[in-house]
């Protein structure tokens, strides 16, 4: 065994450990070129300690953060819980926090997203589990995938003199019902109209048809 191919075994390994990217499929070469670029990230992060501080936050709300992600508490928090009333969604959603590392930017570039402790970014999500169905909306609405933009400190592993830098991500935000058959008079806006001279601060609501109230 060369010490070319001995050093990408354990590069190899070394990434299956740090980055969990032996998945089927993955070959060797690049696993060792994601150690390499991991590798890249955790010497900027380390020769930049205060200034990966300053565009990170407080480390002690970052803790408390973690924390509350570890006990599953992010979706209860502040929240109470009603025994009487049991609502369901319409659009049934499967809701994580995840702590992605490749992503796409708004421009469409794959960047390799700060994740390396302590500096977790941590997404949370709901993703539609029927996309595109009807599931429990009416007739005519259907479930549609709605998405949201996050700003993130990422690296470009294709230009490592960049270091560390923030950008823009679209991430799943929720699943909605959306309707494509209401008629033109079913219109309900918050705010009057803007060709109506008077009464221009005032909020007006149009009185659904018989059709919608009767089935509603």
């Amino acid at each position: 065994m060369t010490k070319a191919s001995l050093a990408r075994d354990v590069a190899a390994v070394a990434c299956g450990e740090t980055l969990s990217c032996l998945w089927e499929g993955v070959d060797r070469v690049k696993c060792y070129r994601l150690a390499l670029m991991r590798h890249a990230v955790r010497r900027f992060v380390h020769e930049n300690q205060g200034l990966m501080r300053r565009m990170y936050g407080d480390q002690r709300q970052i803790s408390l953060l973690r924390a509350e992600i570890e006990s599953n508490d992010v979706e209860l928090a502040g929240e109470s819980v009603d025994m009487i009333l049991v609502s369901r969604n319409a659009c049934p959603v499967k809701e994580e926090v995840v702590a992605p590392f490749w992503a796409n930017n708004t421009r469409g570039e794959v960047l390799a997203l700060l994740n390396l402790y302590p500096f977790e970014q941590y997404v949370h999500w709901e993703k539609c589990t029927f996309e595109l169905k009807q599931m429990y909306c009416r007739e005519g609405c259907r479930c549609e995938q709605q998405y949201r933009l996050h700003r993130l400190l990422a690296y470009d592993p294709n230009n490592e003199c960049r270091g560390i830098f923030s950008d823009w991500f679209k991430f799943p935000s929720c699943c909605v019902c959306k309707c494509y058959d209401l008629p033109a008079d079913f219109q309900i806006t918050s705010r009057s109209p803007r060709t109506q001279p008077s009464g221009a601060g005032e909020n007006v609501y149009i009185t659904p048809p018989d059709w919608y109230r009767l089935n509603n």
